[in-house]
């Protein structure tokens, strides 16, 4: 895989920073609600509201990732607990991941991304290079869409996908939650 993520963003998205509300951030987007009719009475596992979620999810990842193209996958784990529950929440990131590209992550330590006020807190910031069909996006995608109602497997750190193949458009894309999954275009 040829470059790193920073020169990757800064060449396709430069001065955006990986960070919520990112969205709002970039001038051409693109944002797809994956839940819909959501009811009180589907607050059990595989209800039809998660099951329409997954569904939406998995579509729109085969949609914009072929399975030989070149992905960096970057993991937000927030903590506010100054490392010390940091090795139970690196466990969230290999179910995902042939265990041979486990030893490719790289950490990086920085302040609190969500927050510019909050300097005590920190985020780590795990990124791995790719294939798409390396990656075990099916079990991932439903464990983003699992953290909004608290079942498992659950994804609680933001996950971002980028594609260093696809350009000009849907070079990016970032799934935040179980309502949306978010394109960014390359100007």
């Amino acid at each position: 895989m040829k470059g790193n993520w920073n020169e990757f963003m800064e060449q396709n998205f430069p001065g955006l920073l990986l960070r919520p509300p990112l969205f709002y951030e970039w001038d051409v987007g693109i944002r797809y609600e994956l839940g819909v009719e959501w009811k009180r009475k589907y607050d059990y596992p595989d209800n039809p509201y998660l099951r329409g979620c997954n569904k939406r999810a998995f579509a729109l990842f085969e949609a914009l990732h072929s399975s030989g193209d070149d992905l960096i996958v970057v993991l937000d784990v927030s903590d506010f607990d100054k490392g010390r529950s940091l090795q139970r929440k690196l466990k969230n990131f290999s179910p995902y991941v042939e265990k041979s590209l486990l030893y490719k992550i790289k950490h990086q330590t920085m302040p609190y991304i969500e927050d510019d006020e909050e300097e005590s807190y920190q985020t780590h910031r795990f990124t791995l290079g790719c294939k798409a069909r390396e990656l075990k996006y099916k079990p991932l995608l439903k464990a983003i869409c699992n953290k909004d109602f608290a079942l498992h497997p659950r994804m609680e750190h933001r996950v971002y996908f980028l594609n260093l193949n696809k350009k000009p458009s849907f070079t990016f894309t970032m799934t935040e939650a179980v309502t949306y999954w978010q394109i960014l275009l390359k100007k």
